[in-house]
C-alpha cells in the first residue's frame, strides 16, 4: 500500500503565516503614514517661507526706488520713490500689532491694503551709508526688514518662519 506524502500547510501553519503577514502589512502601512505626514509638515512650511519670500520681493521692489524718507519708526516706514511714469509715489510700510498684519499705505492715493497676514513680529531698523544704525531720518541709506511668522501647521506642529533682508536704496541723495 502506497502512502500520501504530506502536501499543504496545516491550519496551525496557515493561522501563523497570517499573524506575520499583518504585521509587516502593518509596518509597512506606518512607515507610508508617517512619511505622507512628514510630507504634508514640510510642504505647510514651504507654503508658509514661500509666501513670506514674496511679500518681502514686493516690498523690496518699492523701498530700493526710495528717494525720501518721512518716517522711521520700528513699526512704520514711510518713504516716497518715483515711478516709472515720473510720478512721486509715497508709500508707508505698517505693521499693525492687533490684527497681526503688514500693510501698505499709498499715501498719495490714500489706499490701504494688507501685505501680508499672520505676522507675530516685524521690525525695521534703519542704517546710514557707513553701515552704521541711524535714527535720523536724513542719514538713512538702508533699511532690514525682519519678518516672523508662527503658525500650526494642518498635522500640529508649528513653523516659526523668520525672514530679514537689508534694502540699501538706489535713487537716495544724500
Amino acid at each position: 500500500m502506497r502512502t500520501r506524502k504530506h502536501q499543504g500547510f496545516t491550519l496551525p501553519e496557515l493561522m501563523m503565516a497570517m499573524v506575520i503577514f499583518g504585521f509587516v502589512a502593518a509596518g509597512v502601512y506606518s512607515a507610508l503614514f508617517s512619511f505622507a505626514k512628514a510630507t504634508n509638515v514640510a510642504m505647510d512650511h514651504l507654503d508658509e517661507s514661500a509666501r513670506n519670500q514674496f511679500a518681502l520681493q514686493k516690498v523690496q521692489q518699492a523701498v530700493r526706488s526710495a528717494s525720501e524718507v518721512h518716517k522711521s519708526k520700528a513699526d512704520e516706514f514711510e518713504f516716497s520713490y518715483t515711478d516709472l511714469a515720473g510720478d512721486v509715489v509715497r508709500w508707508s510700510l505698517l505693521y499693525d500689532t492687533n490684527s497681526g498684519e503688514l500693510k501698505k499705505h499709498n499715501v498719495t492715493e490714500d489706499v490701504v491694503s494688507p501685505l501680508l497676514s499672520d505676522v507675530d513680529n516685524l521690525s525695521f531698523t534703519y542704517y546710514d551709508r557707513f553701515g552704521e544704525e541711524t535714527t535720523t531720518q536724513v542719514d538713512i541709506n538702508a533699511v532690514k526688514i525682519t519678518l516672523e511668522t508662527e503658525k500650526t501647521t494642518t498635522a500640529g506642529s508649528k513653523s516659526i518662519d523668520m525672514e530679514s533682508t537689508i534694502i540699501t536704496f538706489r535713487n537716495r541723495s544724500l
